[in-house]
């Protein structure tokens, strides 16, 4: 959600997309309960102590590649 991407730091930077495509990135090989927890808590180490401003919201889906 944008909830996620428009999450502002204490110096009002967003997280943004590349910080979220990141962090997908860095978890996808895990289950996808996992890779949850993983953004969820990159989102909270990039707030600090700031409070999120939004509802974070994700939905996550996972395609099986057909070999």
């Amino acid at each position: 959600s944008d909830g996620v991407t428009e999450a502002q730091d204490k110096d009002d930077e967003f997280f943004g997309d590349e910080r979220l495509i990141e962090s997908i990135r860095k978890h996808r090989d895990a289950p996808l309960s996992d890779v949850l927890a993983g953004v969820v808590a990159d989102l909270h180490t990039f707030l600090g102590s700031t409070p999120a401003n939004d509802d974070v919201t994700l939905v996550l889906l996972r395609r099986n590649a057909r070999g």
